[in-house]
């Protein structure tokens, strides 16, 4: 039997990002914790709304200053608590004191990352800077957790593999939720009605990076015509300037009413939109853990992506990948997912199978092996 673990989880993404890969992956992870795990949530704020009911200690720091957090808010409070491990969902850990932190990388910022090749480059001071002092973090982990369906090629750092796992709620929309839609009931319904979704639409939920959204406007430019009107592309993930911004840039583009950004969303309401979802379009780099990729696929939704590094290893024949940075011939894709209906419908089929493993036990199961090794050694 194993023995008992003491674990802190830094929930920083559940108030300030609900609907990030980051807050994700958490909410997996806690419907699926092992055996003999005593979690704590450390939250920088109240809990959400719609944070499931829990039966493990919540614990508060009001603070808006990440780097405070992840520096000096969530060591104290592992010293408080007397955990043995600090659960980190950003690829940044405490420069100082005692090395606890575990890390499962779930963000799309590429200072994140001790891989320069890996997603954008950093620029700029602070940006350089950021990546720096995460590396020097990184580098006192006591383990990467890495998803074991994609290779490792970085050495730097305890890698450590675990089987997939995504948060329950995006699972294929079945007979239920079609009632419960029609019926308007349940909090996530009520999200997404005063939404005033269209029927039929495309979904992009991925980072704001100028990169990206250089590559998502001039991709739509070429797919807008022939599919906007009745299949317009939503962006997810923004914050409100962030959404104002590429409401401006659309404006130059005259695309019209055919690309809209949503405000956040709780993660069932994500949930839901990417169940109601014709197919994910994301021309950006994949999050190792809680990425939209991963979370579509697990709906059997069609995806339409740029080919990075992981991305084909992750998806197999489940996607539409284009190589580079080819913007006609990914609004082609997009337009051929719309209306080749065979075509789309290989894709779904394939995106189900390769999701069918992901099981909330085995997670549980090789976390818990993976945090006993961490404290044996």
């Amino acid at each position: 039997m194993h023995k008992s673990v003491r674990v802190l989880f830094d929930g920083w993404s559940l108030v300030y990002h609900p609907c990030s890969p980051a807050a994700l992956h958490l909410l997996a992870i806690l419907e699926n914790l092992p055996e003999g795990v005593q979690p704590s949530v450390a939250l920088p704020g109240s809990p959400p709304e719609w944070f499931p009911a829990v039966p493990f200690q919540i614990l508060k720091i009001r603070t808006h200053d990440q780097f405070t957090w992840e520096q000096s808010s969530l060591p104290r409070l592992a010293r408080r608590l007397e955990a043995q491990l600090v659960h980190l969902f950003l690829a940044s850990t405490p420069l100082l004191g005692r090395s606890l932190a575990v890390v499962s990388p779930s963000d799309f910022d590429p200072t994140g990352w001790p891989d320069p090749n890996h997603g954008e480059p950093s620029s700029g001071l602070r940006g350089r800077l950021r990546q720096s002092i995460r590396l020097g973090g990184l580098a006192r982990a006591r383990a990467i957790f890495w998803p074991n369906d994609l290779a490792i090629d970085n050495e730097l750092g305890a890698f450590q593999s675990l089987p997939p796992c995504v948060y329950s709620s995006f699972t294929p929309a079945g007979h239920l939720a079609s009632e419960k839609r029609e019926n308007g009931s349940g909090r996530a319904w009520s999200e997404l009605r005063q939404l005033d979704l269209p029927e039929t639409y495309l979904l992009f939920h991925g980072p704001a990076s100028a990169p990206t959204i250089n590559r998502l406007l001039s991709a739509w430019r070429w797919a807008a015509g022939p599919i906007g009107d009745y299949h317009p592309l939503l962006v997810l993930g923004f914050n409100s300037e962030e959404r104002s911004h590429l409401t401006e840039l659309a404006k130059t583009f005259d695309f019209g009413g055919t690309i809209r950004a949503l405000p956040g969303l709780s993660p069932p309401a994500v949930a839901l939109l990417y169940q109601g979802s014709t197919a994910l379009f994301h021309p950006a780099p994949e999050p190792l853990w809680g990425g939209p990729i991963r979370h579509a696929l697990a709906c059997g939704k069609p995806v339409v992506a740029s080919q990075h590094r992981q991305t084909s290893r992750l998806v197999g024949p489940a996607a539409y990948l284009v190589a580079g940075d080819d913007s006609r011939t990914l609004g082609a894709a997009l337009i051929t997912v719309v209306v080749e209906e065979e075509i789309a419908g290989k894709l779904a089929q394939a995106a189900r199978q390769r999701a069918a493993a992901w099981t909330g036990v085995a997670y549980s199961q090789a976390l818990s092996a993976a945090y006993q090794k961490i404290l044996e050694s």
